[in-house]
């Protein structure tokens, strides 16, 4: 044999009929595809297996808890009170029936046997104490990234689960279908020898749906409740309202969510707002909250009020609410008392130009006190969300706009007033923009407080 032709012919050995670029990538497609799949495995037996032994699994949404815990992970706990210590991760009780647990850290036991809780990424302790009773685990595992498709799908997540798992178990159906031998993707490679390794991969596969499937149903009861919390259209899987417990823990007087256009629940059962004029909801202010907020309009006259002696003030106080506006018209966001002069209980409001923000409180029926102003508290025209507080301590009246003072004048006396208490306002003083998460305290909130509330609220 001449040796021209025998390099011509292991030249042709080589050669690639349908093509070399068109193979590498049906390639890389499969090799892709078994690696998510696997990856996808993996995370979901970490996290239902561990059900089989009567845990419990928490996807987290919020970044209180972070870098530790991030959003899209999932925390395995277990129901076992005994281990809690201080440094132990562990996941409580809602304050309410049906809100959602939240995951926190312990810091601290104090003598009484009650728990102080912290998220590693908040600058404050929990106000809430923890009992021993309000822990519902211990958390043991915490598995990265295995919640993402709940907390970006929602409902859908479990339909794309399954039409995974279909898909891969209908991949060798499919490759022997006449049309598809014919696709780049399932055509076999003229030099490829057939890999002893793929019925071991494929029973890899089979044993990980196995376990994972076997342990979702030993423990249905147990992984049935934290999937519905997962589903619920009310809310999301898991930690996520920690601004309403943390408000609701502060003891304010009265507390709105402000996610109905008609009435508004008060949270602390004291009297709720009526809306008034035509409104519609909106997204919520609050980082990782599926509750809406309420849009007002000015042209529709809308606004919502309560009048109750109750928010009547004339000591220390705070009142605070979460404003998203459009740069157009701006007005009251919460007001007690009327225009008439001494008689403006208190007032968060902008300026009529809305350049700025302002904390307004009369001390007499002459004496006026107004925290902010230009330059002071600048406000931006850009549709974000901004969480605006006003305090007034028995000496100062102080102005606090993304949990940071922006302004304070001395008040030492506050008048009292009778009149509503009104979200937004008609006529002139309205405006158009979101209002959402309302509060009012009987005493003042610390300057700390008032961070923490921003810091665990912001987008």
């Amino acid at each position: 044999m001449r040796p021209g032709r025998h390099r011509r012919e292991r030249s042709g050995r080589h050669r690639h009929p349908d093509g070399g670029a068109g193979r590498l990538i049906a390639e890389a497609v499969r090799v892709t595809f078994v690696m998510v799949l696997m990856m996808v495995l993996t995370l979901g037996a970490w996290v239902l297996i561990p059900l089989a032994w009567g845990w419990d699994a928490y996807t987290v949404t919020s970044g209180s808890m972070t870098p530790l815990v991030r959003p899209g992970d999932v925390v395995v706990a277990a129901g076992d009170h005994d281990s809690v210590r201080v440094g132990t991760l562990v996941v409580v009780k809602p304050v309410r029936p049906g809100a959602q647990p939240v995951t926190h850290r312990v810091v601290e036991r104090l003598p009484d046997g009650s728990y102080r809780t912290k998220g590693d990424a908040n600058p404050q302790p929990d106000s809430r104490l923890i009992g021993p009773q309000e822990i519902i685990g211990t958390a043991r595992i915490v598995v990265p990234l295995a919640g993402l498709a709940q907390l970006y799908l929602g409902r859908g997540a479990p339909v794309a689960g399954i039409l995974l798992i279909t898909i891969s178990v209908l991949l060798p159906v499919l490759k022997k279908s006449p049309v598809l031998k014919k696709s780049p993707l399932f055509k076999k490679s003229p030099v490829r020898k057939k890999s002893r390794k793929q019925p071991a991969l494929a029973a890899a596969v089979v044993c990980v749906l196995a376990a994972s499937a076997g342990a979702a149903g030993t423990s249905w009861g147990t992984s049935r409740a934290a999937w519905t919390r997962s589903t619920s259209a009310s809310q999301t899987w898991a930690s996520t309202a920690f601004y309403y417990q943390t408000v609701v823990a502060s003891a304010p007087v009265s507390y709105w969510r402000m996610n109905n256009t008609a009435s508004i629940t008060d949270v602390m059962n004291v009297s709720p707002l009526t809306v008034s004029g035509t409104s519609a909801l909106a997204a919520s202010g609050l980082r990782g909250d599926p509750d809406p907020s309420l849009r007002f309009s000015k042209v529709a006259n809308t606004y919502a009020s309560s009048t109750n002696a109750a928010y009547r003030m004339t000591a220390p106080m705070t009142v605070a609410c979460w404003t998203s506006t459009n740069g157009v018209t701006f007005g009251r966001l919460v007001f007690k008392g009327t225009s008439t002069a001494g008689d403006v209980n208190y007032l968060l409001a902008f300026s009529t130009d809305g350049t700025y923000m302002r904390f307004v409180m009369d001390q007499t029926a002459s004496v006026r006190a107004t925290a902010g102003g230009a330059g002071k508290s600048d406000w931006a025209k850009d549709g974000t969300w901004k969480f605006v507080v006003g305090v007034y301590d028995g000496a100062m009246a102080r102005l606090y706009v993304n949990g940071v003072e922006k302004d304070a004048v001395t008040a030492t006396s506050m008048v009292g007033s009778n009149n509503r208490l009104a979200v937004n306002e008609s006529g002139t003083n309205a405006m158009d923009g979101d209002i959402d998460e309302v509060s009012i305290w009987n005493r003042a909130l610390s300057a700390a407080e008032v961070q923490n509330l921003w810091n665990i609220g912001k987008k």
